[in-house]
């Protein structure tokens, strides 16, 4: 997967997001795989975005967005939206479980998998509220082939939403995982 392609945006804020939001990733990935217990994974998997007020959710929220420096995923003063868009991460992250795996591109994934070229289409095309519900059924059909996946693809996908330039990056580079995959090529 072409790095750059995800991490570069256009302005010093957008560029600095992508960073963080890998890194963010991995530790949330940890925190959920190795400290929560099973009920607790089990409630961010059954997870309504649209409603995050779950023990666990807020638990995660505590460990690693209590200091407010990674609330950019979007959302802009609405405190609200930018929890929702955290619930879905958190409910995805839970969902992959150990088919979370940090550079295996989601694209390449999904064509793998047997993604129908329809469903993909849907996918990019979707935003707010229709892209959480596209990426909640990409996952689950994801895990139901045991295919491995970066979950930080998903998360671009949720915090880009709100920077075109480096929404329309994001979903160039998982199509081109997609496409190329499909027709046995590399990127």
């Amino acid at each position: 997967m072409d790095q750059m392609s995800i991490e570069a945006a256009g302005s010093p804020e957008e560029n600095a997001a992508p960073r963080k939001l890998r890194e963010l990733i991995q530790a949330l990935a940890g925190t959920v795989n190795k400290r929560l217990s099973p009920g607790e994974v089990a409630e961010l998997r059954r997870l309504d975005p649209r409603q995050p007020g779950s023990p666990a959710f807020w638990k995660l929220a505590a460990l690693h967005l209590g200091d407010n420096k990674f609330w950019w995923i979007g959302g802009g003063d609405d405190r609200d939206e930018v929890e929702r868009r955290w619930a879905a991460v958190f409910s995805f992250i839970a969902l992959a479980g150990g088919f979370h795996q940090p550079h295996a591109p989601l694209g390449t994934a999904l064509a793998n998998a047997g993604f129908h070229e329809l469903r993909f289409t849907r996918l990019l095309r979707a935003r707010g509220g229709r892209l959480l519900d596209e990426l909640s059924t990409t996952v689950r059909f994801l895990v139901a082939k045991a295919e491995s996946f970066d979950v930080r693809e998903l998360a671009a996908l949720i915090a880009s939403s709100d920077h075109p330039q480096w929404a329309e990056r994001v979903r160039r580079q998982v199509a081109r995982g997609y496409y190329f995959s499909l027709n046995g090529k590399e990127l």
